[in-house]
């Protein structure tokens, strides 16, 4: 067995032990995709888990095999990566939620290399309290609340709404509780909770000035929206990767099986 601590993150795990019928706390036997990526060869693998001889990827989608990775050019097998479909998949969740109101926001997020600017989130949300007014509420990240701008959200006059600390098991729970309270999602950019959204119902727009993050490697600005923004509609069910889903008996044997 090699297990990834990360792969606790999010409460993933613990939904996926839920449905797989798992009443103990066992680690799953190789690393999860978290949260959607436009990279096609896959951002749940990376150099640390490369290392690891043998080790499990479970993907939402097939989009990782035959990936090498830049650095070490170590080629990932077939037999090594597992399309399960997104965690949400895993919930029972109703898709059809009643007393449904306003507008939630959710802006572009830092990631560990990359810091949003303070003036960027400023001119973000004067632009959102501008155009859908002082009742829009705002989803953070956990990383953009460590930095603070859950406060300078308030100051300029809108609500906060965060989902709570990665290594709570609840983490996605919440998540998808606040995003079926509103009526409609505002985001600046394609990222996981927009296909969350599309997912349980909620209308997504896109809308605000964009964050200066450049498209991933091997797009331009062109080619990155038109596949990501205008074919959205159309990507949701591919990029969840729905057909991939497992029966609870086929998830415990690839996430559990430690023979």
């Amino acid at each position: 067995m090699i297990h990834c601590p990360t792969s606790e993150f999010y409460g993933h795990a613990e939904i996926f032990r839920q449905y797989a019928g798992i009443n103990k706390k066992i680690p799953i036997n190789g690393r999860l995709q978290h949260g959607w990526s436009p990279y096609k060869l896959g951002g749940v693998i990376a150099g640390d888990s490369l290392d690891k001889q043998g080790i499990k990827f479970f993907t939402w989608t097939e989009m990782a095999y035959g990936y090498n990775h830049e650095s070490t050019k170590v080629p990932i097998e077939q037999n090594r990566v597992f399309p399960v479909g997104a965690p949400i998949l895993y919930l029972n969740t109703p898709r059809i939620p009643q007393n449904r109101f306003g507008v939630l926001a959710i802006p572009s997020h830092s990631i560990a290399t990359t810091k949003i600017q303070i003036g960027v989130w400023e001119e973000w949300c004067k632009y959102i309290l501008y155009y859908y007014g002082a009742k829009t509420d705002v989803l953070i990240h956990w990383r953009d609340v460590e930095n603070g701008y859950d406060k300078l959200v308030q100051d300029i006059g809108l609500g906060v709404k965060t989902c709570g600390r990665i290594t709570e098991y609840d983490f996605l729970k919440r998540n998808v509780a606040i995003l079926q309270s509103y009526n409609y999602i505002v985001s600046n950019c394609v990222q996981t909770s927009c296909f969350y959204d599309d997912y349980l119902g909620t209308k997504v727009i896109f809308d605000g000035p964009p964050t200066p993050k450049d498209p991933p490697a091997g797009y331009d600005d062109v080619v990155f929206e038109k596949e990501y923004v205008g074919n959205f509609k159309i990507n949701c069910a591919e990029e969840l990767g729905l057909k991939f889903k497992r029966s609870p008996d086929e998830l415990k044997n690839l996430m559990f099986n430690y023979a």
